[in-house]
């Protein structure tokens, strides 16, 4: 649980190059002026935005994030949601079939079994 309460590389999918009162620019801004230097913004396409006053470059997916990533935010409208799985393919993945979701990613040694 420690990559989910002291994360060390926070992505927030769904920040908006063009509006930024969404919930993903607003996210993204309070993790910053949290003083935190390790939170990219993700958003299709990628881009730049502005965000506690500075601009703040935006990845595509989260696998073009240069250092590893221990949590990510998904804020997008709830039916985009199965999209957002295509941005963090291959961070994580869920075996097929499996009775218990077992979550792991391929770029950390950080795992978490959920009941």
């Amino acid at each position: 649980l420690k990559a989910f309460f002291e994360p060390q590389g926070i992505a927030v999918i769904g920040v908006s190059t063009r509006d930024d009162t969404k919930p993903g620019n607003i996210i993204l801004e309070n993790l910053l002026k949290l003083g935190r230097a390790d939170v990219y913004g993700v958003t299709r396409g990628g881009g730049r935005t502005t965000a506690a006053g500075r601009e703040v470059e935006l990845y595509p997916s989260v696998e073009a994030i240069p250092t590893a990533v221990d949590l990510a935010v998904i804020a997008i409208p709830a039916e985009r949601a199965p999209s957002a799985t295509a941005l963090t393919r291959p961070w994580y993945r869920l075996p097929p079939r499996s009775k218990t979701r077992a979550w792991s990613k391929k770029r950390s040694v950080a795992r978490c079994t959920c009941a």
